[in-house]
């Protein structure tokens, strides 16, 4: 039997077809879990082994709440003077050390440095936020303004998930 030149062709770009989709099918599944794994992570250290548990069997809507808090409850904003001028700017910012369980202040620039890294946790930090408006911090003299969404919005996206 022999394998002309179309048929080994055809062949060739089969198999370059299928392992195209197989790289991307393992990529996308290994970032699923991965962010699946981050949001628990971070909830973990948050609240600690024994009080997530808690949690988890006697208010787990609590722990729904503080994911879409820590995933989509602020917004990072470039600053513009004219309409920022009257917000408050923070020089030190408080974060919950997980290891001491004690508040500390970080500065301005240690905040935007944890910001970027990949395990970064938004619960850790002690901003003050309202029930039903934005609230807005210049974080130091970096150019860089924080948006805290209320409790509704984040309560709104909870509904719109269910």
């Amino acid at each position: 039997m022999m394998i002309n030149y179309r048929d080994l062709k055809l062949i060739k770009s089969t198999f370059i077809t299928f392992f195209i989709l197989f790289i991307s099918l393992l990529f996308i599944t290994s970032s699923l879990y991965s962010q699946n794994y981050s949001k628990n992570d971070q909830l973990l250290e948050y609240l600690g082994d024994e009080k997530y548990e808690n949690v988890l069997l006697s208010n787990p809507s609590c722990l729904q709440y503080l994911n879409v808090r820590c995933e989509e409850g602020y917004h990072i904003l470039d600053y513009v003077d004219e309409k920022m001028s009257d917000f408050q700017v923070v020089i030190k910012i408080p974060k919950f050390n997980t290891v001491t369980q004690k508040l500390e202040a970080v500065s301005p620039e240690e905040f935007l440095l944890d910001l970027e890294s990949e395990d970064f946790n938004f619960l850790k930090y002690k901003f003050q936020f309202e029930r039903t408006k934005a609230t807005y911090y210049i974080i130091g003299d970096s150019g860089k303004v924080i948006m805290i969404y209320p409790v509704e919005y984040i309560s709104k996206i909870i509904n719109s998930k269910r």
